[in-house]
């Protein structure tokens, strides 16, 4: 398969690659409005045609339309913690500012986003031609399980 190369730094990759006796094509690519094979497949540095869709085109854009908070310039400092379950961060900004998120609606959130993502794992693990449709709910088990432990020991007699 003839290449061909768009800059010369991938040109001097492809030789010394196959000098070595190694593998040089293409890379598939999750991109956008980019051909595979023509503009597109060498960009392990960056994409040059913004046509990439990375992390921030994807998941935080689909969370951000979910509803989820996006906190940027931002250190989670703990892990808030509660019946053994991690029920949310705390968090500050490079600006000293303080805040929290709770698990529950953002972690439901950030499911959503993936939802197309996890579709797709199902349907290529499962290989059948119609696969099951993949929701995603919040199970509030635990949290009326420890409600209802609450309400016990409040109506326990002192000791």
């Amino acid at each position: 398969m003839t290449i061909d190369l768009t800059t010369a730094r991938e040109e001097v990759l492809q030789r010394g690659l196959t000098k070595l006796g190694w593998h040089a094509d293409f890379m598939p690519r999750n991109v956008r409005g980019c051909e595979q094979g023509a503009n597109c497949g060498y960009c392990n540095y960056g994409c040059r045609y913004g046509a990439k869709q990375s992390t921030v085109k994807t998941w935080l854009a689909d969370a951000d339309a979910a509803g989820a908070r996006i906190l940027v310039r931002t250190r989670a400092d703990k892990v808030t913690v509660e019946g053994g379950t991690a029920t949310g961060v705390e968090a500050r900004t490079d600006a000293g500012h303080r805040g929290s998120v709770r698990a529950r609606a953002d972690s439901l959130a950030g499911l959503e986003s993936a939802h197309g993502y996890l579709q797709g794992r199902v349907a290529s693990e499962l290989r059948l031609k119609n696969t099951p449709q993949v929701e995603f709910r919040y199970d509030d088990t635990a949290d009326r399980g420890q409600r209802i432990s609450e309400l016990l020991r409040e109506e326990q007699p002192p000791s």
